[in-house]
């Protein structure tokens, strides 16, 4: 039997790293400026004094296309030993273990920076030596290669002059040969670097001085201008100390307001609004969460500060992060929590903005347009259970996870006669401390049989501050109704109980907002300056229109009056399902319910959205178009 062994890796998976790291110049320039920022936070951490001068500069082609990147430095330069480490993939991370607030995680971003652009050299000068370094990509060995050219060279005044290397510092000098790659024109370029959520601290930070030179190959001349940020005028409305449930360290969340509404777009990496989440040296994302699609939200931004992701990135585990670190994975059980978190602590400033900006007075729907929405409800809420399953589960929501309590999942139980369903009891951790482990279960009018009447429970798997422990209650007659009642020392939960011919029959009267965010009704919002046409309302379970977005009310009017013409029927199909179909393929992805082949999670959300559309746009349409106004208003 052979011996186990290490399993090779392909060159060419570097490659695909690269293009998967770098996909735009200004991700280019943020993994350069990052480890410029680096290097100096170095020499902070050793109480050195530095001039904190990057000097980057670009040169543009026509049509897009640049011919070289610069970045320079003077950060106290590299040696020939360290330079060797930093030009070995996946072989410099352990200058994240030493350095609280250095971004060199992944031992990635330079290396990937010059593979993907084109070929690089690294020049630099250290304790009076100089050391240069090329790097590239050879496409027809499909390898990538380094050449020491220069090693440990005495460095003299012609030296320094013609490197332009002043102090002991670095160089980088990348020459472009990706033509996927395009660079902006002066007027957009000078905006964007400045934007960037990653660059925020750096181009805010008094210790740095960032300077760009843009020139022009085609027009011929050159711009000189520092690149810096400057956070908008604000009120501070929130800075305190958070617990995240099932861990330890607390999360510090500052929060401001602002007068003006300030930009944010989904996905955005160069948002001014949104909740900056930060660990040890990093800026790892920016976002609105829930409220991205709330106008009210776009006047807030902030910062989140977690120690818990720096120990969890120390700990191995980067599941938490995107691939190619384009931000926080969501879907992570950490990252779940926070988001919930912080989501729960900015509701109560932006449902007091949003009373604010509600200066409009609004009407209620009108009466015979009221039957049409309703119809339409009744559809979406069809195309919500289709795609997204039935309701009654048991599984454990995030919010549930926030609160000391006991409780039963599901709260109303349907059951059909001599056939058993399964419920969960869960308890915190808190309370299983005090209360103990087991679980006592009857029914209290004794309708139904209970076939597990003690439980002891167990940590749940994804959510460790919670215990869970299942039983089984079993039907017995058609019409009965009991109330299931478990106990765990002092404390208590109860359970409906039903027991049905058929299940799925819903209850007569107006529907309930469920929390797996069924469609409840429709309304429209007066906001003037909103940031897209509909959302999905989970809170209430309403799709809400934005009348004032331009080009909606002229056909549907400002209260939604106007949807009985051709161009208001066709205009609010396609608002609603706009609305619709994004809250679904948001749920298909947080639930993993969605297959992805290699695509981003951009790309995929709206190829998802796209399917939705085909699938069922054609039933919205013929309700909506066909609907006979005048016979419904004789009924």
């Amino acid at each position: 039997m052979s011996k186990a062994e290490e399993m090779p890796i392909d060159s060419r998976g570097i490659k695909i790293l690269a293009h998967a790291t770098i996909r735009s110049w200004t991700e280019a320039v943020v993994e350069l400026l990052t480890n410029c920022d680096d290097a100096y936070k170095r020499l902070e951490n050793k109480k050195e004094k530095h001039s904190g001068e990057i000097r980057i500069s670009i040169s543009r082609k026509k049509g897009g296309d640049w011919d070289i990147l610069e970045v320079y430095d003077e950060a106290g330069g590299i040696n020939r030993e360290k330079l060797n480490s930093v030009t070995t993939f996946f072989a410099d991370s352990n200058e994240f273990e030493k350095n609280r607030n250095v971004r060199g995680f992944f031992g990635r971003g330079l290396k990937e920076t010059i593979v993907a652009l084109g070929k690089g050299e690294i020049i630099s000068i250290k304790d009076n030596k100089l050391n240069v370094v090329e790097i590239w990509y050879d496409s027809k060995t499909k390898k990538p290669y380094r050449h020491f050219i220069i090693e440990n060279e005495k460095v003299t005044s012609i030296t320094r002059k013609e490197y332009k290397i002043k102090n002991d510092g670095t160089l980088i000098r990348i020459k472009i040969n990706n033509n996927k790659i395009k660079i902006p024109e002066l007027k957009t370029l000078e905006q964007q670097p400045k934007n960037h959520i990653s660059l925020r601290e750096i181009l805010s930070s008094t210790n740095r001085e960032i300077k760009l030179t843009f020139e022009d190959l085609r027009r011929g001349g050159k711009t000189t201008f520092r690149v810096n940020y400057k956070f908008p005028n604000a009120k501070k409305v929130l800075d305190e100390k958070i617990n995240v449930p099932g861990y330890k360290k607390q999360v510090k969340l500052v929060v401001y307001e602002t007068k003006e509404k300030l930009d944010y777009k989904r996905n955005s990496p160069l948002n001014i609004a949104g909740i900056l989440i930060k660990t040890g040296g990093s800026i790892l994302d920016n976002s609105l969460f829930k409220f991205e699609n709330d106008s009210a939200g776009s006047y807030f931004y902030g910062e989140c500060v977690s120690e818990e992701i720096d120990d969890i990135l120390r700990s191995e585990d980067s599941s938490i992060l995107q691939m190619g670190r384009s931000g926080i994975d969501w879907s992570n059980e950490y990252a779940q929590l926070l988001m919930k978190t912080i989501e729960r602590a900015i509701e109560p400033l932006i449902e007091e903005k949003k009373k604010e900006l509600a200066k409009k007075k609004k009407t209620e729907l009108n009466k015979e347009n009221q039957k049409l929405f309703n119809e339409l409800s009744k559809l979406f809420n069809d195309i919500f259970k289709e795609e997204l399953g039935d309701e009654g589960k048991t599984d454990l929501d995030i919010e549930d996870v926030f609160d000391e309590k006991v409780f039963i999942k599901p709260e109303v139980m349907n059951l059909i006669p001599k056939n058993s369903r399964t419920a969960c009891f869960y308890a915190h951790e808190n309370i299983v401390k005090k209360q103990g482990e087991l679980v006592k279960i009857y029914a209290v009018r004794q309708k139904v049989l209970v076939l597990d009447e003690k439980i002891y429970l167990e940590r749940h798997k994804k959510y460790s501050n919670m215990f869970i422990g299942k039983f089984k209650i079993k039907g017995l007659n058609i019409g009965d109704e009991d109330v299931i009642e478990a106990t765990l020392g002092e404390e208590k939960a109860l359970c409906e109980v039903k027991v049905k011919e058929e299940l799925g029959k819903k209850p007569r009267g107006p529907p309930k907002p469920p929390k797996q965010g069924n469609i409840t009704g429709f309304d429209y919002d007066l906001d003037p300056n909103p940031n897209q046409r509909a959302y999905h309302n989970t809170k209430n379970g309403k799709i809400v229109i934005f009348t004032q977005f331009p080009g909606v009310s002229n056909y549907v009017g400002e209260d939604l009056k106007e949807i009985k013409t051709d161009m208001g029927r066709m205009l609010l199909c396609e608002i609603v399902c706009e609305a619709m179909f994004r809250r679904i393929a948001k749920e298909q992805m947080k639930k993993g319910e969605a297959v992805i082949f290699g695509e981003s999670d951009a790309d995929a959300y709206q190829n998802l959205i796209n399917d939705l559309q085909k699938k069922h746009l054609n039933k919205v349409y013929n309700l909506v178009i066909n609907y006979d106004f005048e016979s419904k208003e004789d009924e």
